[in-house]
Order: structure tokens, then sequence, then C-alpha cells
């Protein structure tokens, strides 16, 4: 699983699973998204089926700038830090 920071507000679940798909399975996209307002954080988790791929595309998406606006912040999160659920 990696961890996807300072993501631009137009780029949502849709649109992230379909430009990280190029790399390898995605198996879930999770947006983090106000509870007030419903609209997205600028972060997100996805999950890859592959440990290997997640850690490519972590170092190849950080610094990345996404839609010319900002630049990506990308990790591998641990094992120990992923919640169960």
């Amino acid at each position: 699983m990696i961890y996807m920071g300072h993501i631009p507000p137009a780029f949502e679940e849709p649109e992230i699973l379909q430009f990280l798909s190029q790399f390898g399975k995605v198996t879930n996209v999770k947006l983090s998204r106000s509870k007030r307002t419903g609209n997205p954080r600028g972060y997100a988790f996805v999950e890859f089926a592959d440990m290997e791929v997640a850690a490519i595309v972590a170092e190849t998406m950080s610094g990345y700038f996404l839609l010319g606006e900002r630049r990506l912040v990308c990790h591998v999160v641990p094992q120990d830090k992923i919640h169960p659920e």
C-alpha cells in the first residue's frame, strides 16, 4: 500500500485508479474526504496486488507534478502501520 499526498481536488478515485493502473493491478483506492463537506482532503491510500509494484510507483511518483499543480508526495506504508480495515 502507498500513501499519496498533495493530490489536486479534481483528481478523484476513478482518475487515480485509471492513472495508476498503468503500473500494475490496483486492488483498492481510498481517497480521504471531509466528513462535513464530502470534498477530497488531498491524500489517498492505494493498494496494489504486488508490493514490488507499489514500491516502484512510490519511487516514481514521488515529486511528480500532477495536473501541473502540486508536487506529489508518495511513499510505501509499512505493513505494521496499515489498519486492518
